[in-house]
């Protein structure tokens, strides 16, 4: 979990507009991986 956070950090300030894509494919398998859904946000 936290090696994915450290991806995701530095992805955040070289392309913040392309974060929200870059974050939803890190968060889907880490949602299937805690058992949450977009669906239940």
């Amino acid at each position: 979990m936290q090696s994915m956070e450290r991806e995701s950090r530095p992805t955040l300030r070289t392309a913040p507009c392309k974060t929200p894509v870059k974050l939803g494919v890190l968060h889907i398998p880490t949602a299937w991986a805690t058992g949450f859904s977009f669906k239940d946000l």
